[in-house]
C-alpha cells in the first residue's frame, strides 16, 4: 500500500468567488480502483495544485480530514473549501507500458506504444483506460 502524504493548499477568495485549485478528478480505471476512489487526472500548469507538488495520477484520500468515498464527493469537498485546504494523497508509478512527457504547452502527455494509445489524462483515470475512450487517441502507425 502506498504511503499517504499531506499537502496543504491556501486558497484565496474574492468578490468573484474562490480561486481555482487547478486539478481535475476522475474515478480510477477499474484495474486501479484498489488504490483509491478518486484519482487526480490533470493538473493545470502554474496552479495551486501544481505549486504544491500534487501530480496527475495521485490518489486523493482525504479533504480537510473527511475521507473520500467517490470522486464526485471529493470534487464537492474541494469546490466548497476555502482558506487552508489539507489533502491526503498517495502517489504510484505509471502503469506498465506507459510513459509521460511534457508537451510544448507544458501539459503532460501519456503514451503507451504497445497498446498504441496516447492521452492527456493520466492512465489511472477511468476516462483514459486502455479502451480507446473519448480522451485517448490512437497513435499514428509507423507503416
Amino acid at each position: 500500500k502506498a504511503k499517504l502524504r499531506r499537502v496543504l493548499l491556501s486558497r484565496a477568495s474574492s468578490a468573484t468567488g474562490l480561486s481555482p485549485i487547478g486539478l481535475s478528478l476522475a474515478a480510477p480505471a477499474q484495474e486501479y480502483s484498489a488504490a483509491g476512489t478518486a484519482v487526480i487526472s490533470t493538473i493545470a500548469p502554474g496552479s495551486l495544485a501544481a505549486k504544491s507538488g500534487v501530480q496527475p495520477g495521485d490518489f486523493l484520500h482525504e479533504v480537510n480530514g473527511v475521507p473520500v468515498e467517490s470522486y464526485q464527493q471529493a470534487s464537492q469537498l474541494l469546490r466548497s473549501s476555502e482558506g487552508k485546504i489539507e489533502l491526503k494523497i498517495s502517489s504510484h508509478a505509471l502503469p506498465a507500458g506507459w510513459s509521460m512527457h511534457v508537451n510544448a504547452d507544458g501539459e503532460p502527455c501519456y503514451t503507451n506504444k504497445v497498446e498504441k494509445l496516447r492521452s492527456h489524462v493520466h492512465p489511472f483515470a477511468a476516462s483514459s483506460s486502455y479502451d480507446l475512450s473519448a480522451l485517448a487517441m490512437a497513435l499514428p502507425s509507423a507503416e
